[in-house]
């Protein structure tokens, strides 16, 4: 997506719009490595809002810390992504997060391909709000092209049989 600014912007746009519409209060933004953190600078260097970034891996040297930024314990961070499958990536950047003091309550993607990811979230506490879900894009999809019946039954078939449960034994602390 960054190598097309005018989609890059549009998107980075309606993330910023969809968090004020839904009143989300953030004193920082992390975007989930890697794709998501394009995002998280472009809205953080419009709006003026503290981004934090969440490395993949411990670096072995510096200041090896996982989360990179001006960290205020007790402050809220608003965590953004690109595409949700399980939730997995969103876990485990918001435990990250908690453990330098912050409160993650909220995360928003551009695409959630309902297979579970909404449901393990909640497990963290965490609400997950898109701009899409995989049955808005297949719908207009299908609206402009012609599909038949037995594709579709397919592709929910597919959806309702591929949810990822991510068990709460698995959930960090």
């Amino acid at each position: 997506m960054t190598s097309h600014p005018k989609v890059f912007n549009a998107v980075s746009k309606a993330i910023y719009g969809k968090m004020k519409a839904l009143n989300i209060k953030a004193d920082a933004i992390c975007g989930v490595p890697y794709t998501a953190l394009p995002i998280a600078s472009f809205i953080c260097s419009h709006h003026e809002i503290p981004m934090l970034v969440r490395r993949k891996e411990r670096k072995d040297y510096g200041t090896k810390k996982m989360v990179e930024g001006v960290i205020k314990r007790g402050e809220t961070c608003l965590v953004l992504e690109d595409v949700v499958v399980s939730g997995a990536s969103i876990i485990e950047t918001v435990a990250d997060l908690r453990k330098e003091g912050l409160i993650v309550t909220d995360c928003i993607t551009i695409l959630d391909r309902l297979q579970g990811g909404v449901e393990n979230l909640l497990k963290m506490g965490i609400t997950l709000h898109s701009l899409f879900t995989i049955k808005d894009l297949f719908a207009l999809y299908c609206s402009l092209h012609d599909v038949d019946e037995s594709q579709i039954k397919r592709v929910y078939d597919y959806l309702r049989d591929n949810v990822y449960e991510i068990l709460e034994n698995e959930l960090p602390n």
